[in-house]
């Protein structure tokens, strides 16, 4: 990328950078972020600075697809149930699937689905 030669005010705006500057954390983060917003407008990069709406208080709307949740199976509704019932625990914490297995064979929803 070629260097662009500075004008008058933006050396002045960079000389504005470091006045003040100590060694204190905040003011070395502080010129870093001053600095990468001040040659990101002058090398023209956009993606720099976060863009605002237009109008005040209005949210921009993503490019992101709503996606729809996915409806949670018998199964997994059981699971999430009895998951922390004591009599399907062992004792270092991991869940007794065999037994809740069993347990959910015993329940309606099971049985609902077997019709089937």
């Amino acid at each position: 990328m070629p260097v662009k030669k500075l004008t008058s005010a933006q050396q002045h705006t960079f000389d504005r950078l470091f006045d003040g500057i100590t060694d204190d954390d905040d003011d070395l983060e502080r010129m870093e972020y001053s600095m990468n917003h001040f040659f990101a407008k002058i090398y023209g990069y956009d993606r720099s600075i976060k863009r605002r709406s237009t109008r005040k208080g209005q949210i921009r709307k993503t490019s992101r697809r709503a996606y729809t949740k996915t409806k949670l199976s018998a199964w997994q509704k059981f699971i999430k149930a009895n998951s922390k019932k004591k009599k399907f625990k062992f004792a270092n914490g991991k869940l007794k699937l065999k037994a809740m297995g069993v347990a959910y064979r015993k329940t309606a929803a099971y049985k609902r689905n077997q019709k089937k």
